[in-house]
């Protein structure tokens, strides 16, 4: 079931990538219209290439992490997935499913990762499923006296012969606006409504 799945994404991207899969502008990519500019970019961590954005977010470090690993509401969150459920539960790790909207949503790629967590870091691989590889991380770093945080995430995916690593590289780094705005948007939310008397 994953690699058709793999191979009809693949060989879409390659026809569809000229206007599908072209880095869109921040400002367009997030719904919310009026937020900081977003980036992206790639960055040499250790020996892999990483697809990089970083934000601040105006709640503290737990809280943004808290939006991250609530995986029961994730794809309330986040825009880019369809599907999400813990399979797999030890405690400070886990094994959580994704089907996940690509190529402007019209296409899903589904897989699992390993996901290790713990206080101002989130960690996965992948276990199956689509892609060679998949790894990478969310790290939030406190600023503003704890009240806001520096998120980073970076993400790495191999492809594989079928999906060149341009074009995946590419539809990374034009997803990570739209996630770091549905990130950002639920976060401070959440934070006001805890604020609150």
């Amino acid at each position: 079931m994953i690699r058709p799945l793999l191979t009809a994404c693949s060989v879409f991207a390659i026809f569809a990538s000229s206007y599908v899969c072209s880095l869109q502008p921040a400002a367009a990519a997030t719904p919310q219209g009026d937020i900081e500019a977003y980036s992206a970019c790639e960055e040499q961590i250790g020996p892999r290439v990483y697809q990089v954005s970083r934000l601040t977010i105006n709640a503290a470090p737990n809280q943004v992490q808290d939006v991250i690993t609530d995986y029961d509401h994730t794809e309330k969150v986040f825009d880019n997935v369809s599907k999400c459920k813990v399979i797999k539960d030890t405690g400070e790790i886990k094994h959580v499913a994704f089907t996940v909207k690509t190529l402007g949503s019209l296409m899903s790629c589904d897989y699992v990762l390993e996901i290790k967590s713990t206080p101002g870091r989130i960690e996965w691989k992948r276990v199956s499923g689509a892609f060679k590889a998949n790894e990478g991380f969310w790290k939030f770093e406190p600023t503003n006296g704890g009240r806001s945080t520096l998120v980073t995430y970076a993400k790495f995916i191999d492809g594989g012969l079928l999906a060149p690593k341009f074009i995946v590289n590419r539809e990374i780094r034009s997803s990570m606006p739209v996630i770091m705005a549905n990130l950002k948007s639920t976060a401070e939310h959440d934070s006001a409504v805890a604020a609150k008397p």
